[in-house]
C-alpha cells in the first residue's frame, strides 16, 4: 500500500522532486527558483494540471488550465506551488503533432518505425518544423505579433515535441513561478519506481476498485470514459521503445520502462507530487470519477478537483465589424460551411443573386407542375423526362447567378469569414479548435495571458465544482480587456 508518507519520507520525496524539476529547468528565473524552494517545504500545497506536449502548445485550452492554477494559488493564504505535468509518455502522435488553425487542422505524419512509441521525445523533422512555421504565419494574415520571431526560432531549433513545449510554456508562464515536470525523463521514471512496485503488489485490489467504481457510475447513467479490462494497469516499453500492455501485472526487471495508462497517470502524478488540487478538462473530470475507490485501495489521498475555465477571446474590432453586418458573434457561421443566405442578403450583389435564383426556382417549379398536368392530359409521360432536364438547367442557372452575385463581394466576404474563423462555434469551441500560440498572436501577444490573470474573477474555493465561463473582448491599441461577460 502507498500509505501516507512519514514526514521524513515526504521531505525526501519533495527534495528529490525539486531536484528533478531543477535539472529539467535550464537557467531558471527568480520566480521558478523560489517555486522550487517552496516545493521542498512539505507544508506547501501543490496545485497541478497537465496536457500532452502538443505542437506549438496544442489547442488554447492548455493556457486556461494553467491560468486556473495561478488563479487558485492567488486565492489561497497557504504557500503554493503550481506544477504543469508535461505528458510526454502519451503515444498518440496524431493528436500531439496536430496544428489547430482557424478553419483547418494539419496533422503531420509519423515515421513508421516510431509508431506506438511515447511521442514526447520523438524528433521533429526539418520539413515538419518548416511547414508548421509557414502555416502558422499564414494563418495570422495581417496580425503578426511582436513575438512571432521568437515563436518561429523556438520551433525551428527544437529537438522534439517536449523541448518546444517546454520553451513556449516557460516563455509565457515562468515569471509566474510555474514549474514544468516531464514524467518521461529517465530520472523521473527512477523516482516513480516505488509507486509501480506498490501498484503491482496491490494489483488485484486496484482492479477491483476500478471495476466497482465504474459499475457504480454506469448504474447512475454516467458516461464511462475508460472501460476496465483484465490487463495490467500500466504499459511496458520494449527494446524499441514501443509500448505494450501486459496481460498480467508483472513488472519488468527495469521498472523505468513502465509508463502509465490513462487511469494510472493521475495516481502516479498525485503520489509523486503530493497533489492538493488538480485542474481538469471535462473528459478528465469524467474518467477521474472512476478513480475514487482506487485512491482508497492504494492508500492515497485524493486531491481536490477543479473543472477548468471555459474562455472565448475576441477582438473588439472583429466583434464590431461582424455586428455591423448583422453577424452574431455568439453564433457565427462555421468555417467551411455555406454562408447563410440571411447574412448574404446584407450585400447588394448577393441579394440580387438570391432574388434571381429564387425567381428561376419558381419558374422551374411552375414548369414541372404544368408538365405533369399536360403529360396526364395528353398521355405523354415522355414530357416529364424532358421537363426534369429543363428544370434542372434552370436551377443550375439560378445557382450560377447566386455565385456571381457573391463574387462581387468576394474580398469582403473572405475578410468576414476569416474573422469568424477565430471565434467560438457550436460544437467547435475556440479553446479546442484554435492553436494556443496562434490565438495569442491574433489577440495581441502573450501579454494577453497576464491580462486574463488580472482580469478574471477570483476563484471561489467553496464552489470548485462550478466551472467559470467567460467571453473576453480585447482591444489592440493599447492592448487591454474592454469587456468581460
Amino acid at each position: 500500500m502507498l500509505k501516507e508518507s512519514p514526514e521524513s519520507a515526504l521531505l525526501d520525496k519533495r527534495r528529490r522532486l525539486a531536484e528533478l524539476i531543477s535539472a529539467q529547468t535550464p537557467t531558471p528565473c527568480d520566480a521558478e527558483t523560489a517555486a522550487m524552494e517552496r516545493l521542498r517545504n512539505p507544508d506547501s500545497l501543490v496545485l497541478i494540471t497537465g496536457q500532452q506536449c502538443g505542437l506549438m502548445l496544442g489547442p488554447a485550452l492548455v493556457l486556461y488550465k494553467t491560468l486556473d492554477l495561478l488563479r487558485v494559488s492567488r486565492s489561497l493564504s497557504s504557500p503554493t506551488v503550481c506544477v504543469f505535468w508535461m505528458e510526454g509518455n502519451d503515444h498518440d502522435w496524431a493528436e500531439a503533432a496536430r496544428l489547430h488553425l482557424p478553419g483547418r487542422r494539419i496533422v503531420y505524419e509519423q515515421s513508421t518505425e516510431s509508431a506506438g512509441c511515447s511521442v514526447g521525445h520523438l524528433p521533429l523533422s526539418e520539413e515538419t518544423r518548416a511547414d508548421a512555421v509557414s502555416q502558422f504565419e499564414n494563418s495570422l494574415g495581417a496580425y503578426p505579433c511582436v513575438e512571432l520571431g521568437q515563436i518561429r526560432d523556438t520551433l525551428l531549433q527544437a529537438k522534439d515535441l517536449a523541448d518546444q513545449f517546454r520553451h513556449y510554456m516557460r516563455r509565457i508562464f515562468a515569471h509566474h513561478g510555474l514549474l514544468l515536470l516531464d514524467p518521461s525523463d529517465p530520472d523521473a521514471r527512477e523516482l516513480a519506481v516505488p509507486f509501480w512496485t506498490a501498484l503491482a503488489d496491490n494489483a488485484n485490489q486496484l482492479k477491483e476498485a476500478l471495476v466497482s467504481q465504474t459499475e457504480v457510475l454506469r448504474s447512475q447513467g454516467q458516461r464511462i470514459q475508460v472501460e476496465i479490462d483484465s490487463r495490467a494497469d500500466f504499459f511496458v516499453e520494449d527494446q524499441w521503445g514501443k509500448r505494450v500492455r501486459p496481460e498480467v501485472a508483472k513488472l519488468p526487471k527495469d521498472v523505468r520502462r513502465v509508463t502509465p495508462t490513462v487511469l494510472t497517470r493521475p495516481l502516479l502524478q498525485d503520489w509523486l507530487c503530493d497533489t492538493w488540487l488538480t485542474v481538469l478538462g471535462p473528459g478528465e473530470m469524467s474518467y477521474q470519477l472512476q478513480l475514487d475507490l482506487a485512491y482508497e485501495a492504494l492508500g492515497l489521498c485524493r486531491p481536490h478537483r477543479m473543472p477548468r475555465t471555459h474562455i472565448q477571446l475576441q477582438l473588439r474590432e472583429d466583434r464590431d465589424t461582424l455586428l455591423r453586418y448583422g453577424i452574431p458573434v455568439e453564433e457565427p457561421p462555421r468555417p467551411g460551411s455555406p454562408w447563410p443566405e440571411h447574412l448574404l442578403a446584407q450585400f447588394p450583389g448577393a441579394r440580387k443573386g438570391i432574388a434571381d435564383r429564387d425567381q428561376l426556382e419558381h419558374l422551374a417549379s411552375e414548369l414541372e407542375d404544368l408538365t405533369e398536368r399536360r403529360s396526364t392530359e395528353y398521355r405523354r409521360p415522355d414530357l416529364l423526362t424532358q421537363s426534369e432536364k429543363v428544370s434542372r438547367q434552370i436551377r443550375q442557372l439560378g445557382d450560377r447567378l447566386l455565385q456571381a452575385g457573391q463574387q462581387i463581394h468576394k474580398v469582403e466576404l473572405r475578410s468576414l469569414q476569416e474573422r469568424c474563423a477565430w471565434l467560438d462555434h457550436k460544437d467547435h469551441p475556440q479553446e479546442r479548435q484554435i492553436n494556443a500560440l496562434a490565438l495569442l498572436c491574433r489577440m495581441g501577444g502573450i501579454k494577453v495571458v497576464d491580462l486574463l490573470l488580472e482580469g478574471l474573477p477570483p476563484v471561489d474555493l467553496t464552489h470548485l465544482t462550478t466551472p467559470l465561463a467567460a467571453r473576453v473582448t480585447l482591444d489592440l491599441d493599447p492592448l487591454r480587456i474592454t469587456d468581460l461577460e
